[in-house]
């Protein structure tokens, strides 16, 4: 999770260390786009697995971080903007993965009456 926030908050300065002062605006909304798109996916996917083939909402959550470890060793090696453009879609995608899943396995976990407070000890330590 911290390679992913650092990716969030630091973008616009690597894309500018990179050399694409004018391009900064397109490389963030890359990001977005795909983190919605992890949003949206993860939620519909970690249900249809549990729905259909019983597989929990926590293997889904060891698939998004094993991507965000995927995306954060792919953009250690990113030598130009377009594998930066690549690398900051996968880490969106992967960061919201995560961030769509994490609750329902705190519901499933821990029930449906404490969810906000386990989510505010919880997600704390992530920022």
């Amino acid at each position: 999770m911290g390679s992913a926030t650092t990716l969030l908050n630091n973008l616009g300065e690597i894309v500018d260390a990179m050399g694409g002062e004018e391009d900064v605006g397109t490389y963030v909304s890359i990001q977005g786009i795909f983190m919605a798109m992890g949003r949206y996916m993860s939620g519909w996917m970690s249900e249809y697995l549990l729905q259909k083939y019983g597989v929990n909402r926590v293997s889904s959550l060891m698939v998004g971080y094993f991507a965000i470890g995927v995306s954060a060793v792919y953009l250690a090696w990113a030598e130009s903007l377009t594998q930066l453009g690549y690398g900051a879609g996968m880490m969106g995608f992967s960061y919201g993965m995560i961030s769509v899943i994490f609750l329902p396995i705190l519901n499933d976990l821990f029930g449906t009456k404490k969810v906000r407070t386990d989510e505010t000890v919880l997600i704390f330590p992530r920022v």
